[in-house]
């Protein structure tokens, strides 16, 4: 059962279109016409064919995308070229020229129709858990699609990591991926900043204390470690622990012992340990700030997370998920990023990173302006530059490029499953047994078998 089934064709009736709606029938689609405009009924595609239109077609175009401004719309015209640009540019999300035969119009609706599914499926796990949106949409550079694999890896044991990168590049995230795909998954994950609380407050927060300990003690409190028994800790900006409270965690990483504040009894305490820096720990070694030996016992598995700027193929993706969200917070009306403010965004450094470009999309959202602080975030050199050069990054470009990518990894796993049995994983995926087999060799999957 196909997953979209009513299709919009507009454009002016002639034998070429009544031809398109049979083959959209044939493929199993439902061919709307024109008379859904002043409907109800809502397509889950619109096709316009502007083959045989008398006049610029494109006033069409404009109805259809102000209409149904979430439903994706193909132009079909004939063989020139030149009016594909200024499809596009109009809000087309594809084109197809003539001549194209059934299997065309076919691979197209369906890498269409898989796009828009793959959005939805983000979408739902990032409402399963909010905590980590950028991990499920930013494994678009190589850098992170190696970063996935090690998460992988690590999730299944127990040993401690540590999370280098600069503020702001979603260490917190991926300590949360780990978390969410390890055994202890059901137990609790406690985080605490070390940087954000004094030593005393800190050694408090960190192993509790007993009634009495110190004035204002009036009753027990357990401290992180005792909460997350059985669970995970996220010790967040490691580097900012102070001396002796690096002897009192290293005491726990090998003995898996601790005492409270005023307590007499070593307490056990079943608990992984990751944690996260922004700073140079070999430098703080050096200079004595940090304990060696502590370092050691931290750096088991060490994953360094990359600049936003150093994987600025994301940026186009993580702007898409964070515009939804807000508006969806807020409740205000859905916009996209214009291609203008999107060439901003990839000349732009980002120093504080993903952090930072969620709160500028936040405040889009808020303030319902685009362009309310790009006279802050860049200058008028810059930014000119990019209107006039957004290159060499596409927004329509690196959707289409993760899409497939992201495709090509479900198709293999549930191919693995049905141990290459390609009919049962037809049936899964839910399309043709010929489109599977279309999408197997364009994805060079039949190389990996």
């Amino acid at each position: 059962m196909r997953l979209k089934k009513k299709i919009l064709v507009s454009g002016h009736p002639s034998e070429k279109q009544a031809q398109l709606k049979a083959m959209l029938q044939s493929l199993g689609y439902e061919a709307l016409d024109q008379t859904a405009f002043t409907g109800s009924e809502h397509p889950d595609l619109s096709i316009l064919d502007i083959r045989g239109m008398e006049g610029p077609p494109w006033e069409f175009l404009k109805e259809l995308t102000e209409k149904w401004s979430d439903t994706p719309v193909i132009v079909v015209g004939d063989k020139k070229i030149d009016w594909i640009v200024t499809a596009m540019k109009m809000g087309a999300s594809n084109c197809l020229s003539e001549p194209f035969d059934r299997q065309e119009l076919e691979n197209t609706l369906l890498n269409m129709i898989d796009e828009d599914n793959l959005a939805s499926e983000i979408h739902h796990l990032s409402e399963i858990s909010k905590e980590q949106p950028s991990w499920l949409v930013s494994a678009a550079s190589a850098a992170m699609s190696e970063i996935k694999k090690i998460v992988e890896h690590v999730s299944a044991t127990d040993v401690t990591v540590l999370l280098r990168g600069e503020s702001g590049t979603g260490k917190g995230v991926i300590a949360r991926a780990i978390y969410s795909s390890s055994k202890r998954r059901e137990s609790p994950f406690v985080k605490i900043n070390c940087a954000a609380l004094p030593k005393e407050l800190l050694e408090s927060e960190l192993f509790g204390y007993e009634k009495g300990a110190f004035t204002g003690a009036y009753q027990r409190k357990a401290g992180k470690f005792g909460l997350a028994h059985g669970g995970t800790i996220f010790l967040d900006e490691i580097s900012e622990m102070h001396t002796s409270l690096q002897a009192k965690l290293l005491h726990v990483l090998e003995t898996g012992e601790f005492s409270r504040l005023g307590g007499e009894e070593n307490e056990k305490v079943d608990v992984r340990i990751i944690a996260a820096t922004s700073s140079d720990l070999e430098a703080s070694v050096r200079t004595g700030q940090f304990r060696e030996d502590l370092f050691y016992r931290l750096n088991v598995v060490n994953i360094r997370i990359p600049a936003l700027r150093e994987r600025k193929e994301e940026i186009p993706l993580l702007s898409e998920y964070f515009l939804r969200q807000y508006h969806r917070e807020y409740n205000k009306p859905y916009h996209s990023l214009s291609p203008e403010t999107l060439a901003a965004f990839l000349h732009y450094h980002w120093p504080g990173n993903i952090r930072e470009l969620e709160n500028f999309i936040k405040r889009i959202v808020i303030l319902g302006d685009e362009h309310c602080n790009l006279p802050v975030l860049f200058s008028k050199t810059a930014f000119s530059a990019a209107r006039e050069d957004p290159s060499p990054f596409s927004l329509k470009q690196v959707s289409r490029e993760v899409s497939k990518k992201l495709e090509s990894e479900v198709i293999r796993k549930v191919l693995n499953q049905t141990r290459w049995n390609r009919r049962k994983a037809a049936e899964i995926l839910k399309i043709s047994y010929r489109s599977l087999l279309y999408k197997i060799k364009e994805g060079g999957l039949e190389t990996s078998s």
